[in-house]
């Protein structure tokens, strides 16, 4: 579900799994953190009028940050998010061909030539949001961008793909 967004699923698995048991497990890996601003918070079933709890700093029903969600990547790099083999298992769907991925406004500016394997997009208003992992010509790295404005999905685009010219340059050799 974070490589497609899919409203749907996530109501269905979060119901099934419950939003407080979610929380703790994102709460374990230190990805909230109401001291330094927030993080990854599930507080409410998607599409579902049922139970809501609203995150600590701002009172969302569903919150992330730029920190957190670099931590979140990190971790699935470092083969610390749950276990190795889960690491390993999530890094390969969000490889797999045979999952479409949202095309994203990193992917978009980032993905040239380079591989930007999408790991999640996402807007609600006027708020975008973007994460991938860039791969290819010697690069490997992670890029997160969110933004607060109605063109912020042609800045994202903008951002990727200055930031991927500006590590292009640095990497490169005379």
């Amino acid at each position: 579900m974070i490589k497609v967004s899919d409203n749907a699923m996530a109501a269905k698995y979060s119901q099934l799994l419950g939003l407080k048991p979610i929380q703790q497990v994102l709460d374990s890996y230190g990805l909230y953190d109401a001291a330094h601003g927030g993080g990854l918070w599930v507080g409410k079933h998607y599409g579902k009028d049922t139970e809501r709890y609203g995150d600590p700093v701002g009172g969302h029903s569903h919150a992330a940050t730029v920190r957190q969600l670099l931590r979140y990547y990190l971790l699935l790099e470092q083969d610390q998010l749950v276990s190795p083999a889960a690491s390993a298992t999530m890094r390969g769907i969000f490889a797999s061909p045979d999952i479409p991925a949202h095309p994203g406004q990193i992917r978009a500016g980032a993905g040239r030539p380079r591989r930007a394997d999408l790991a999640q997009a996402g807007w609600w208003e006027d708020w975008f949001l973007d994460t991938a992992v860039v791969t290819g010509g010697g690069r490997h790295y992670l890029m997160v961008a969110m933004t607060h404005h109605p063109k912020g999905d042609a800045y994202l685009v903008e951002f990727a793909a200055a930031v991927d010219d500006l590590l292009t340059k640095a990497g490169a050799k005379p």
